[in-house]
């Protein structure tokens, strides 16, 4: 009698805490976000994920770092992902993304909202954004002649050789990266 008892507090027990899983696991729902080769971040996308997750108890989510770009491409894309501006209008032309009404991001900066539109539509919003500063020096302009700042790089690039041949120093020093041509 008493193995019986057990078996039952046993059997009623894992049958409760299967139900409890079962009604957490349909009230909870879990979002897929990828992100593209930001491994190096994952300390701070955990940080940001588990922060937004305590105030909204009801979400999971997902975060896969996809190494490979392609990858959006397949039959199971994700809810979410984390792309570079030229990446999105190529998806976007490609018409693998979702378009994002404006009205949901009347709050950011609309000089970024513009930059990252494609053919007048919206498909991504702004994560972070950078400016490029240009730096110069008015004692080399001054021993080069040069009365104006140039308005341009290509003006810039055009006076970088004058600035050499009269000071010995290099005027200019672009960054060059995937997403950051100036030419």
């Amino acid at each position: 009698m008493k193995k019986i008892v057990i078996l039952l507090l046993v059997t009623i027990s894992i049958i409760g805490l299967t139900a409890c899983t079962i009604r957490q696991e349909t009230s909870q729902k879990e979002i897929t976000v990828w992100t593209l080769q930001m491994g190096d971040f994952a300390d701070y996308m955990y940080k940001v994920i588990r922060t937004y997750e305590k105030s909204h108890p009801n979400l999971h989510i997902k975060w896969v770092d996809v190494p490979f770009s392609a990858a959006v491409m397949t039959d199971n894309p994700p809810d979410l992902i984390n792309l570079n501006p030229d990446f999105s209008a190529l998806l976007a032309q490609k018409g693998t993304l979702e378009e994002i009404p404006f009205e949901a991001v009347e709050s950011f900066n609309p000089e970024i909202i513009k930059a990252l539109t494609y053919n007048e539509k919206l498909y991504s919003i702004p994560w972070y954004a950078t400016s490029a500063i240009t730096i110069y020096n008015k004692d080399l302009f001054a021993k080069s002649g040069i009365l104006r700042l140039p308005k341009t790089y290509k003006e810039l690039a055009s006076i970088s050789e004058k600035i050499k041949t009269n000071t010995g120093a290099y005027a200019y020093l672009p960054t060059i990266t995937e997403n950051d041509t100036r030419f």
